[in-house]
Protein backbone atom coordinates (compact mmCIF):
# COMPACT_ATOMS: atom_id res chain seq x y z
CA UNK A 1 0.00 0.00 0.00
CA UNK A 2 0.92 3.67 -0.60
CA UNK A 3 -0.42 4.79 2.56
CA UNK A 4 1.02 4.04 5.69
CA UNK A 5 -1.80 1.93 7.61
CA UNK A 6 -2.61 4.34 10.47
CA UNK A 7 -2.51 7.10 7.78
CA UNK A 8 -5.31 4.73 6.17
CA UNK A 9 -7.59 4.87 8.68
CA UNK A 10 -6.79 8.37 9.82
CA UNK A 11 -8.43 8.97 6.54
CA UNK A 12 -11.07 6.69 7.20
CA UNK A 13 -11.55 8.63 10.49
CA UNK A 14 -11.67 12.33 8.69
CA UNK A 15 -13.80 11.34 5.56
CA UNK A 16 -16.27 8.99 7.90
CA UNK A 17 -19.89 11.09 7.09
CA UNK A 18 -20.95 9.81 10.45
CA UNK A 19 -19.60 11.38 13.79
CA UNK A 20 -16.81 9.34 15.15
CA UNK A 21 -15.06 9.64 18.33
CA UNK A 22 -12.86 8.48 20.81
CA UNK A 23 -13.45 7.98 24.43
CA UNK A 24 -10.58 7.61 27.47
CA UNK A 25 -11.28 4.85 29.87
CA UNK A 26 -13.22 7.42 32.10
CA UNK A 27 -15.67 8.76 29.25
CA UNK A 28 -13.13 11.64 28.25
CA UNK A 29 -13.30 12.61 25.17
CA UNK A 30 -9.58 12.23 23.33
CA UNK A 31 -10.45 12.74 18.88
CA UNK A 32 -13.55 13.23 17.06
CA UNK A 33 -13.39 13.53 13.18
CA UNK A 34 -15.52 16.79 11.12
CA UNK A 35 -18.64 14.99 11.12
CA UNK A 36 -18.85 15.13 15.05
CA UNK A 37 -17.61 18.59 15.18
CA UNK A 38 -20.84 19.74 12.71
CA UNK A 39 -23.22 17.43 14.54
CA UNK A 40 -22.66 19.05 18.04
CA UNK A 41 -21.55 22.35 16.62
CA UNK A 42 -18.05 22.60 18.70
CA UNK A 43 -14.55 22.33 17.70
CA UNK A 44 -11.98 19.61 18.43
CA UNK A 45 -9.81 21.72 20.42
CA UNK A 46 -13.03 22.92 22.62
CA UNK A 47 -14.56 19.74 23.06
CA UNK A 48 -11.20 17.68 23.89
CA UNK A 49 -11.20 16.47 27.95
CA UNK A 50 -14.99 16.87 27.97
CA UNK A 51 -17.02 14.28 29.72
CA UNK A 52 -18.87 12.23 26.97
CA UNK A 53 -22.03 12.17 28.98
CA UNK A 54 -22.15 16.01 29.17
CA UNK A 55 -23.43 15.95 25.34
CA UNK A 56 -26.62 14.14 25.92
CA UNK A 57 -30.00 16.21 27.80
CA UNK A 58 -30.70 12.77 29.69
CA UNK A 59 -27.18 11.86 31.60
CA UNK A 60 -28.84 8.47 32.80
CA UNK A 61 -29.60 6.95 29.21
CA UNK A 62 -25.76 7.74 28.41
CA UNK A 63 -24.75 5.63 32.06
CA UNK A 64 -27.12 2.78 30.19
CA UNK A 65 -25.00 3.16 26.75
CA UNK A 66 -21.64 2.37 28.50
CA UNK A 67 -22.96 -0.02 30.89
CA UNK A 68 -24.57 -2.32 28.02
CA UNK A 69 -21.22 -1.99 26.65
CA UNK A 70 -19.36 -3.16 29.28
CA UNK A 71 -21.57 -6.38 29.19
CA UNK A 72 -21.74 -6.97 25.51
CA UNK A 73 -18.13 -5.04 24.36
CA UNK A 74 -19.98 -3.32 21.62
CA UNK A 75 -23.31 -1.89 20.89
CA UNK A 76 -25.56 -1.13 17.90
CA UNK A 77 -28.00 1.83 17.04
CA UNK A 78 -28.24 2.35 20.93
CA UNK A 79 -30.92 5.52 20.74
CA UNK A 80 -29.58 8.67 22.67
CA UNK A 81 -30.58 12.23 22.10
CA UNK A 82 -27.93 14.50 21.62
CA UNK A 83 -27.77 17.85 22.61
CA UNK A 84 -25.51 20.61 20.19
CA UNK A 85 -23.74 23.68 21.46
CA UNK A 86 -26.36 25.55 20.37
CA UNK A 87 -28.95 23.74 22.75
CA UNK A 88 -30.78 21.97 19.92
CA UNK A 89 -31.46 18.72 20.79
CA UNK A 90 -30.79 15.77 18.08
CA UNK A 91 -32.39 12.21 17.59
CA UNK A 92 -29.04 9.54 17.30
CA UNK A 93 -28.61 6.57 17.07
CA UNK A 94 -24.77 5.31 18.33
CA UNK A 95 -22.78 2.16 17.76
CA UNK A 96 -19.96 1.65 19.79
CA UNK A 97 -17.07 -0.59 21.12
CA UNK A 98 -14.44 -0.95 23.46
CA UNK A 99 -10.71 -1.52 22.55
CA UNK A 100 -8.45 -3.13 25.10
CA UNK A 101 -5.04 -3.87 25.50
CA UNK A 102 -2.72 -6.26 25.81
CA UNK A 103 -3.43 -6.96 29.52
CA UNK A 104 -7.10 -6.99 28.74
CA UNK A 105 -7.85 -3.57 30.27
CA UNK A 106 -10.09 -0.88 28.56
CA UNK A 107 -7.97 1.41 26.71
CA UNK A 108 -10.21 3.27 24.79
CA UNK A 109 -13.78 3.37 23.51
CA UNK A 110 -15.03 3.95 19.93
CA UNK A 111 -18.60 5.77 19.35
CA UNK A 112 -20.18 6.41 15.88
CA UNK A 113 -23.22 8.92 15.71
CA UNK A 114 -26.04 8.31 13.32
CA UNK A 115 -28.42 11.41 12.86
CA UNK A 116 -30.94 11.72 9.97
CA UNK A 117 -30.64 14.27 7.80
CA UNK A 118 -27.12 14.69 7.75
CA UNK A 119 -26.29 15.57 11.13
CA UNK A 120 -26.70 18.84 12.30
CA UNK A 121 -28.45 19.86 9.68
CA UNK A 122 -31.39 17.49 10.44
CA UNK A 123 -33.21 19.63 13.19
CA UNK A 124 -33.34 22.33 10.38
CA UNK A 125 -34.86 19.73 7.66
CA UNK A 126 -37.82 18.69 10.37
CA UNK A 127 -38.43 22.64 11.02
CA UNK A 128 -38.61 23.16 7.28
CA UNK A 129 -40.89 20.42 6.91
CA UNK A 130 -43.19 21.40 9.99
CA UNK A 131 -43.17 24.66 8.48
CA UNK A 132 -44.57 23.75 5.32
CA UNK A 133 -47.04 21.93 6.91
CA UNK A 134 -48.37 24.74 9.04
CA UNK A 135 -48.17 26.58 5.53
CA UNK A 136 -50.24 24.23 4.35
CA UNK A 137 -53.24 24.27 6.77
CA UNK A 138 -53.00 28.63 6.50
CA UNK A 139 -53.61 27.98 2.88
CA UNK A 140 -56.25 25.43 3.37
CA UNK A 141 -58.13 27.62 5.98
CA UNK A 142 -57.67 30.44 3.27
CA UNK A 143 -59.08 28.40 0.36
CA UNK A 144 -62.14 27.95 2.44
CA UNK A 145 -62.22 31.57 3.00
CA UNK A 146 -61.88 32.63 -0.16
CA UNK A 147 -64.50 30.07 -1.56
CA UNK A 148 -67.00 31.31 1.07
CA UNK A 149 -66.22 35.16 0.02
CA UNK A 150 -66.42 33.96 -3.77
CA UNK A 151 -69.76 32.82 -3.01
CA UNK A 152 -71.06 35.27 -1.71
CA UNK A 153 -70.04 38.21 -4.35
CA UNK A 154 -71.27 35.77 -7.12
CA UNK A 155 -74.46 36.22 -5.85
CA UNK A 156 -74.47 39.68 -4.44
CA UNK A 157 -73.74 40.42 -8.19
CA UNK A 158 -76.88 38.68 -9.26
CA UNK A 159 -78.82 40.91 -6.85
CA UNK A 160 -77.40 44.20 -7.83
CA UNK A 161 -77.78 43.39 -11.42
CA UNK A 162 -81.35 42.31 -10.83
CA UNK A 163 -82.26 45.39 -8.98
CA UNK A 164 -80.19 47.63 -11.18
CA UNK A 165 -82.76 46.54 -14.07
CA UNK A 166 -85.80 46.96 -11.96
CA UNK A 167 -84.30 50.19 -11.34
CA UNK A 168 -84.17 49.76 -7.49
CA UNK A 169 -81.37 52.26 -7.33
CA UNK A 170 -81.23 52.14 -3.59
CA UNK A 171 -81.21 48.55 -3.39
CA UNK A 172 -78.70 48.61 -5.76
CA UNK A 173 -76.43 50.79 -3.93
CA UNK A 174 -76.83 48.24 -0.86
CA UNK A 175 -75.53 45.45 -2.53
CA UNK A 176 -72.69 46.90 -3.81
CA UNK A 177 -71.32 48.50 -1.00
CA UNK A 178 -72.18 44.90 0.82
CA UNK A 179 -69.68 43.79 -2.35
CA UNK A 180 -67.22 45.96 -1.53
CA UNK A 181 -66.79 44.82 2.01
CA UNK A 182 -67.09 41.33 0.93
CA UNK A 183 -63.89 41.48 -1.70
CA UNK A 184 -61.85 43.97 1.02
CA UNK A 185 -61.93 40.86 3.10
CA UNK A 186 -60.93 38.79 0.58
CA UNK A 187 -57.94 41.31 0.00
CA UNK A 188 -57.23 40.86 3.80
CA UNK A 189 -56.97 36.90 3.48
CA UNK A 190 -54.88 37.13 1.10
CA UNK A 191 -52.28 39.66 2.68
CA UNK A 192 -52.65 37.80 6.17
CA UNK A 193 -51.12 34.60 4.12
CA UNK A 194 -48.78 36.62 2.31
CA UNK A 195 -47.57 37.96 5.66
CA UNK A 196 -47.57 34.11 6.93
CA UNK A 197 -45.59 32.81 3.69
CA UNK A 198 -43.30 35.62 4.38
CA UNK A 199 -42.04 35.38 7.91
CA UNK A 200 -39.11 33.14 7.66
CA UNK A 201 -38.44 34.19 4.52
CA UNK A 202 -35.34 36.69 5.50
CA UNK A 203 -34.77 35.29 9.24
CA UNK A 204 -31.07 36.20 10.14
CA UNK A 205 -30.87 38.84 7.55
CA UNK A 206 -33.26 41.55 8.43
CA UNK A 207 -31.51 44.68 10.88
CA UNK A 208 -33.71 45.11 13.98
CA UNK A 209 -36.54 48.04 14.00
CA UNK A 210 -38.92 49.93 16.03
CA UNK A 211 -42.35 48.42 16.23
CA UNK A 212 -45.08 48.22 18.17
CA UNK A 213 -45.27 44.67 19.93
CA UNK A 214 -49.03 45.15 20.02
CA UNK A 215 -49.71 45.60 16.57
CA UNK A 216 -47.58 42.57 16.02
CA UNK A 217 -49.63 40.52 17.79
CA UNK A 218 -53.08 41.32 16.53
CA UNK A 219 -51.42 40.39 13.33
CA UNK A 220 -50.55 37.21 14.74
CA UNK A 221 -54.32 36.84 15.82
CA UNK A 222 -55.62 37.92 12.85
CA UNK A 223 -53.69 34.85 10.92
CA UNK A 224 -54.62 31.98 13.59
CA UNK A 225 -58.26 32.88 13.51
CA UNK A 226 -58.38 32.13 9.58
CA UNK A 227 -57.20 28.65 10.72
CA UNK A 228 -59.40 28.70 13.95
CA UNK A 229 -62.49 29.31 12.30
CA UNK A 230 -62.56 26.56 9.44
CA UNK A 231 -59.94 23.47 11.24
CA UNK A 232 -60.91 23.10 14.52
CA UNK A 233 -64.97 23.97 13.46
CA UNK A 234 -64.74 21.19 11.02
CA UNK A 235 -63.80 18.73 13.36
CA UNK A 236 -66.61 19.76 15.80
CA UNK A 237 -64.15 21.92 18.14
CA UNK A 238 -65.19 25.92 19.01
CA UNK A 239 -62.21 27.72 20.11
CA UNK A 240 -62.70 31.23 21.05
CA UNK A 241 -59.98 33.42 20.38
CA UNK A 242 -60.06 36.80 22.57
CA UNK A 243 -57.37 40.19 23.27
CA UNK A 244 -56.62 42.86 25.59
CA UNK A 245 -53.60 44.37 23.81
CA UNK A 246 -51.98 47.57 25.19
CA UNK A 247 -50.82 49.71 21.75
CA UNK A 248 -47.81 51.74 22.04
CA UNK A 249 -45.74 48.97 23.58
CA UNK A 250 -42.54 49.73 20.97
CA UNK A 251 -39.37 47.06 21.10
CA UNK A 252 -37.12 46.48 18.85
CA UNK A 253 -36.24 43.78 16.48
CA UNK A 254 -37.04 41.42 13.79
CA UNK A 255 -40.71 42.20 13.86
CA UNK A 256 -41.44 38.78 11.46
CA UNK A 257 -39.28 37.09 13.54
CA UNK A 258 -41.83 38.00 16.76
CA UNK A 259 -44.83 37.30 15.07
CA UNK A 260 -43.95 33.70 14.46
CA UNK A 261 -43.23 33.24 17.59
CA UNK A 262 -46.47 35.05 18.65
CA UNK A 263 -48.25 32.53 16.04
CA UNK A 264 -46.39 29.64 17.39
CA UNK A 265 -47.93 30.10 21.24
CA UNK A 266 -51.11 31.01 19.66
CA UNK A 267 -51.14 27.39 18.13
CA UNK A 268 -49.72 25.35 20.95
CA UNK A 269 -52.37 27.25 23.28
CA UNK A 270 -54.73 25.73 20.53
CA UNK A 271 -53.27 21.84 20.69
CA UNK A 272 -53.81 22.23 24.42
CA UNK A 273 -57.74 22.59 24.17
CA UNK A 274 -58.29 18.64 21.73
CA UNK A 275 -61.84 19.26 23.06
CA UNK A 276 -62.36 23.21 22.47
CA UNK A 277 -62.07 25.99 24.47
CA UNK A 278 -60.97 29.34 25.31
CA UNK A 279 -57.20 31.34 24.61
CA UNK A 280 -56.74 35.13 25.77
CA UNK A 281 -53.88 36.78 24.56
CA UNK A 282 -53.01 40.09 26.49
CA UNK A 283 -50.13 42.77 26.13
CA UNK A 284 -49.02 45.52 28.57
CA UNK A 285 -46.64 47.53 29.80
CA UNK A 286 -44.82 46.59 33.12
CA UNK A 287 -41.70 48.95 34.29
CA UNK A 288 -39.28 48.64 31.22
CA UNK A 289 -41.04 46.23 29.73
CA UNK A 290 -43.47 45.00 26.93
CA UNK A 291 -45.34 41.30 28.49
CA UNK A 292 -47.16 39.15 26.58
CA UNK A 293 -49.58 36.79 28.11
CA UNK A 294 -50.79 33.26 26.16
CA UNK A 295 -52.97 31.99 28.32
CA UNK A 296 -55.50 28.74 27.44
CA UNK A 297 -57.71 27.18 30.24
CA UNK A 298 -56.71 23.39 28.22
CA UNK A 299 -55.16 20.61 29.35
CA UNK A 300 -52.29 21.42 31.08
CA UNK A 301 -49.03 21.06 31.97
CA UNK A 302 -47.30 18.61 34.54
CA UNK A 303 -44.73 20.11 36.45
CA UNK A 304 -42.22 17.40 35.47
CA UNK A 305 -42.43 18.28 32.23
CA UNK A 306 -41.35 22.45 32.72
CA UNK A 307 -37.78 21.78 31.82
CA UNK A 308 -39.02 20.03 28.12
CA UNK A 309 -41.38 22.16 26.86
CA UNK A 310 -38.51 23.83 24.94
CA UNK A 311 -36.55 21.38 23.94
CA UNK A 312 -37.36 21.13 19.72
CA UNK A 313 -39.87 18.67 18.67
CA UNK A 314 -41.38 18.35 22.93
CA UNK A 315 -45.15 18.27 22.42
CA UNK A 316 -48.14 16.79 24.49
CA UNK A 317 -49.19 16.00 21.21
CA UNK A 318 -52.53 18.12 21.54
CA UNK A 319 -55.26 16.80 18.67
CA UNK A 320 -54.29 19.34 16.06
CA UNK A 321 -50.67 19.36 16.57
CA UNK A 322 -49.90 22.48 15.01
CA UNK A 323 -46.65 24.48 14.44
CA UNK A 324 -42.96 24.06 15.89
CA UNK A 325 -44.42 23.48 19.47
CA UNK A 326 -42.09 26.28 22.03
CA UNK A 327 -38.48 26.28 21.06
CA UNK A 328 -38.88 28.73 18.02
CA UNK A 329 -40.95 30.82 20.36
CA UNK A 330 -38.43 30.53 23.26
CA UNK A 331 -34.98 30.89 21.06
CA UNK A 332 -36.74 34.03 18.84
CA UNK A 333 -37.08 36.06 22.10
CA UNK A 334 -34.37 35.27 23.54
CA UNK A 335 -32.47 36.80 20.50
CA UNK A 336 -34.68 39.69 21.24
CA UNK A 337 -32.81 40.26 25.02
CA UNK A 338 -36.40 39.01 26.19
CA UNK A 339 -37.57 36.25 28.35
CA UNK A 340 -39.93 33.86 28.03
CA UNK A 341 -41.85 31.54 31.08
CA UNK A 342 -44.93 28.94 32.08
CA UNK A 343 -47.52 29.02 34.21
CA UNK A 344 -49.64 25.46 34.10
CA UNK A 345 -51.73 23.69 36.00
CA UNK A 346 -52.81 20.08 34.83
CA UNK A 347 -56.72 20.28 33.66
CA UNK A 348 -56.62 23.85 34.45
CA UNK A 349 -54.69 25.61 31.68
CA UNK A 350 -51.82 27.24 30.23
CA UNK A 351 -50.00 31.09 30.40
CA UNK A 352 -47.25 31.26 28.63
CA UNK A 353 -45.31 35.17 29.41
CA UNK A 354 -42.96 37.02 26.94
CA UNK A 355 -41.06 39.93 28.40
CA UNK A 356 -39.30 42.15 25.87
CA UNK A 357 -37.28 45.24 26.75
CA UNK A 358 -38.98 48.36 25.68
CA UNK A 359 -37.25 50.75 23.22
CA UNK A 360 -35.79 53.72 24.32
CA UNK A 361 -36.98 55.66 21.82
CA UNK A 362 -40.81 54.95 20.48
CA UNK A 363 -42.06 55.51 17.23
CA UNK A 364 -45.90 55.84 16.49
CA UNK A 365 -46.57 53.73 13.40
CA UNK A 366 -48.91 55.14 10.97
CA UNK A 367 -51.88 53.29 10.14
CA UNK A 368 -53.89 54.32 6.30
CA UNK A 369 -57.52 55.88 7.96
CA UNK A 370 -60.20 56.63 5.35
CA UNK A 371 -61.42 60.04 4.87
CA UNK A 372 -64.18 61.82 2.86
CA UNK A 373 -63.90 64.46 0.71
CA UNK A 374 -60.90 66.32 -1.45
CA UNK A 375 -59.46 69.36 -0.89
CA UNK A 376 -56.77 69.36 -3.44
CA UNK A 377 -56.24 68.55 -7.19
CA UNK A 378 -52.64 67.53 -8.37
CA UNK A 379 -50.99 66.44 -11.44
CA UNK A 380 -50.61 62.57 -10.92
CA UNK A 381 -48.79 59.82 -13.19
CA UNK A 382 -50.00 56.28 -12.40
CA UNK A 383 -47.67 53.75 -13.57
CA UNK A 384 -49.25 50.13 -14.05
CA UNK A 385 -48.79 47.00 -16.53
CA UNK A 386 -51.79 45.35 -16.01
CA UNK A 387 -54.27 47.56 -17.85
CA UNK A 388 -57.48 47.26 -15.74
CA UNK A 389 -55.78 48.36 -12.63
CA UNK A 390 -54.61 51.47 -14.45
CA UNK A 391 -57.73 51.79 -15.97
CA UNK A 392 -59.44 51.48 -12.07
CA UNK A 393 -56.91 54.13 -10.92
CA UNK A 394 -57.20 56.38 -13.98
CA UNK A 395 -60.82 56.42 -13.25
CA UNK A 396 -60.93 56.75 -9.37
CA UNK A 397 -58.54 59.54 -9.37
CA UNK A 398 -59.67 61.50 -11.91
CA UNK A 399 -63.48 61.31 -10.54
CA UNK A 400 -62.35 63.23 -7.73
CA UNK A 401 -60.76 65.88 -9.65
CA UNK A 402 -57.27 65.02 -10.21
CA UNK A 403 -55.36 65.61 -13.17
CA UNK A 404 -54.03 61.85 -14.33
CA UNK A 405 -51.35 60.54 -16.93
CA UNK A 406 -51.09 57.12 -17.19
CA UNK A 407 -48.52 54.27 -18.37
CA UNK A 408 -48.30 50.54 -18.94
CA UNK A 409 -44.27 50.85 -18.29
CA UNK A 410 -41.67 52.39 -16.53
CA UNK A 411 -39.93 53.17 -19.93
CA UNK A 412 -43.46 55.06 -21.05
CA UNK A 413 -43.43 56.36 -17.29
CA UNK A 414 -40.37 58.05 -17.63
CA UNK A 415 -40.86 59.52 -21.01
CA UNK A 416 -44.12 60.88 -19.19
CA UNK A 417 -42.32 62.19 -16.47
CA UNK A 418 -39.67 64.00 -18.98
CA UNK A 419 -42.50 65.76 -20.94
CA UNK A 420 -44.52 66.86 -18.07
CA UNK A 421 -44.37 68.59 -14.73
CA UNK A 422 -45.93 65.86 -11.94
CA UNK A 423 -47.04 66.10 -8.43
CA UNK A 424 -46.96 62.56 -7.69
CA UNK A 425 -46.20 59.56 -9.01
CA UNK A 426 -47.73 56.44 -8.24
CA UNK A 427 -46.18 53.12 -8.99
CA UNK A 428 -46.69 49.43 -8.68
CA UNK A 429 -43.95 47.58 -7.70
CA UNK A 430 -43.56 44.38 -9.61
CA UNK A 431 -43.14 45.29 -13.31
CA UNK A 432 -41.21 43.59 -16.46
CA UNK A 433 -38.11 45.69 -17.48
CA UNK A 434 -38.25 48.21 -15.08
CA UNK A 435 -40.09 47.58 -11.20
CA UNK A 436 -41.04 50.34 -8.85
CA UNK A 437 -38.07 50.90 -6.91
CA UNK A 438 -35.64 51.48 -10.47
CA UNK A 439 -38.61 53.79 -11.46
CA UNK A 440 -38.34 55.75 -8.47
CA UNK A 441 -34.66 55.85 -8.45
CA UNK A 442 -34.60 56.75 -12.35
CA UNK A 443 -36.82 60.17 -11.43
CA UNK A 444 -34.68 60.90 -8.43
CA UNK A 445 -31.65 60.93 -10.70
CA UNK A 446 -33.51 62.86 -13.38
CA UNK A 447 -34.44 65.42 -10.94
CA UNK A 448 -31.37 65.70 -9.73
CA UNK A 449 -29.34 66.08 -13.20
CA UNK A 450 -32.03 68.55 -14.08
CA UNK A 451 -31.68 70.46 -10.41
CA UNK A 452 -35.62 70.57 -10.30
CA UNK A 453 -37.75 69.29 -7.09
CA UNK A 454 -38.53 65.52 -7.15
CA UNK A 455 -42.56 64.50 -7.37
CA UNK A 456 -44.15 62.73 -4.38
CA UNK A 457 -43.31 58.84 -5.24
CA UNK A 458 -46.27 56.13 -3.92
CA UNK A 459 -45.23 52.69 -4.64
CA UNK A 460 -48.28 49.75 -4.23
CA UNK A 461 -47.38 46.72 -3.83
CA UNK A 462 -48.79 43.16 -3.49
CA UNK A 463 -45.58 42.00 -1.40
CA UNK A 464 -46.10 42.23 1.59
CA UNK A 465 -41.97 41.80 2.87
CA UNK A 466 -41.28 45.08 0.26
CA UNK A 467 -43.49 47.46 3.15
CA UNK A 468 -40.43 47.05 6.07
CA UNK A 469 -37.82 47.97 3.17
CA UNK A 470 -36.60 51.10 4.49
CA UNK A 471 -33.50 50.54 3.45
CA UNK A 472 -34.26 51.51 0.08
CA UNK A 473 -36.34 54.23 0.61
CA UNK A 474 -33.54 56.74 0.55
CA UNK A 475 -31.50 55.62 -2.52
CA UNK A 476 -34.31 54.86 -4.57
CA UNK A 477 -36.89 58.36 -4.53
CA UNK A 478 -39.43 56.07 -3.18
CA UNK A 479 -41.77 58.28 -0.51
CA UNK A 480 -43.71 55.48 0.64
CA UNK A 481 -44.72 51.67 0.08
CA UNK A 482 -48.65 51.22 0.39
CA UNK A 483 -49.77 47.50 0.54
CA UNK A 484 -52.57 46.33 -2.12
CA UNK A 485 -55.34 46.08 -1.91
CA UNK A 486 -55.82 49.69 -0.94
CA UNK A 487 -59.22 51.64 -2.41
CA UNK A 488 -59.68 55.15 -3.68
CA UNK A 489 -60.11 57.22 -0.38
CA UNK A 490 -57.42 55.46 1.30
CA UNK A 491 -55.04 56.03 -1.60
CA UNK A 492 -56.73 59.87 -1.35
CA UNK A 493 -55.66 59.88 2.27
CA UNK A 494 -51.76 58.68 1.55
CA UNK A 495 -51.67 61.66 -0.45
CA UNK A 496 -52.67 64.44 1.25
CA UNK A 497 -50.57 63.12 4.26
CA UNK A 498 -47.67 63.31 1.40
CA UNK A 499 -47.82 66.51 0.34
CA UNK A 500 -48.30 68.28 4.15
CA UNK A 501 -45.77 66.00 4.93
CA UNK A 502 -43.20 67.59 1.82
CA UNK A 503 -44.72 71.42 2.87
Amino acid sequence: MSIPVPDYYRFLFEQCSDGVGILSPAWQIMDINPAFSEIFGVSKSKIAGTKFCSLFSDPSACNSLFAEMQQRGSLTNFPLKAITQNGVHVDCAVDSRIFSNQSGNISAYQVVFHVAHDGKKSSDRVIYEERLKAFGEMAGAAAHNFRNLLQIIVSGTRIALSNLESGNLAETKTSLEQLLGNMRSAGETARLLSHFANVKREKGKQPGRLFDLSQTVQKAIDMSLAWLETDPQREGIKIDLTSGLQPGLMVKGVQNDVLEAVINLIWNAADALPHGGKILVKSNLEGAQAVLRVKDNGVGIAKEHFDKIFQPFWTTKGMMAKGLGLTGSYGIISSHRGEITVESELGKGTTFIVKLPLAEQARAVTRIQQVQGIDFSYRILVVDDLEPLLRVLRGGLAQRGQVVFSALSGKEALEIFAANELDVVICDLAMPEMNGWQVGKAIKKACQERGIPKPLFLMLTGWSEELDREDRLADSGVDRVVEKPVDMPNLIKVIRELVQGKK
